[in-house]
């Protein structure tokens, strides 16, 4: 019962890794399912993010409640296994760290290289388009998806009013634009960390025109455009 409840513990915490299949003995369902955790399902994560016009945020959601589906269905398979004592049991540590440590590896590929998708240098692009950010704004409360087709993906500039300044948790650094009279939200210009200290000195009132990319109402890996 003690090797239950460990292998439980496990497939909830860590069931992608395939660890507790390997502590259970299912040693090649367990690199199965890591190969699938995370190298197949990043995979495609990776194409629909750079070959389609779909939400990026709604990918990466999908991503982890995969993810953690993935854990839950582990927990209740070994959950319905049969309680047995497994003499075996304490030599496979091994193959459960490997598993974690390959695991590891992975999510450090997935964040760097997969999950803000491909990075591109918006201070050498030439922009598609160019609007103010209430007009931009204006076209994405009208109709979403017209927006998301026209402008998802794409380089564009935008000039607006800057309202606010401030660091997102997950983001970083952004400024928030002035967004058409009656919008629910501003227009969030994302910064990577290497331009950060382009906008220290940036102040509400100021206006300035940001080259980045579109995702939804947001603009990503953006770039201030010198005067």
């Amino acid at each position: 019962m003690k090797n239950k409840s460990s292998i439980l513990l496990i497939a909830l915490l860590s069931g992608s890794t395939g660890a507790s299949l390997q502590l259970s003995g299912r040693n090649k369902e367990g690199w199965r399912l890591l190969l699938i955790s995370w190298f197949v399902l990043p995979a495609v994560l990776w194409v629909a993010i750079t070959q389609t016009s779909l939400n990026i945020s709604m990918l990466r959601t999908i991503f982890v409640a995969a993810i953690l589906c993935i854990h839950l269905s582990l927990v209740f398979f070994h959950w319905r296994s049969g309680s047995k004592e497994d003499t075996q049991y304490g030599s496979r540590w091994s193959r459960v760290a490997l598993s974690c440590a390959a695991t590891a590896v992975a999510i450090f590929v997935v964040s760097a290289y997969v999950w803000k998708g491909p990075i591109v240098d918006t201070s050498q692009a030439q922009p598609l388009y160019q609007l103010s950010s209430t007009e931009l704004s204006s076209a994405f409360n009208h109709d979403e998806s017209a927006f998301r087709k026209k402008y998802d993906r794409k380089i564009i500039a935008v000039t607006g009013t800057v309202i606010s300044q401030g660091v997102d948790f997950s983001e970083g650094a952004y400024l928030a634009l002035e967004p058409a009279n009656g919008s629910p939200a501003d227009f969030n210009c994302y910064f990577l960390a290497e331009r950060q200290a382009d906008i220290t000195n940036i102040v509400p009132g100021e206006i300035v025109t940001v080259i980045g990319v579109v995702d939804g109402r947001f603009l990503r890996n953006c770039y201030i455009q010198q005067p």
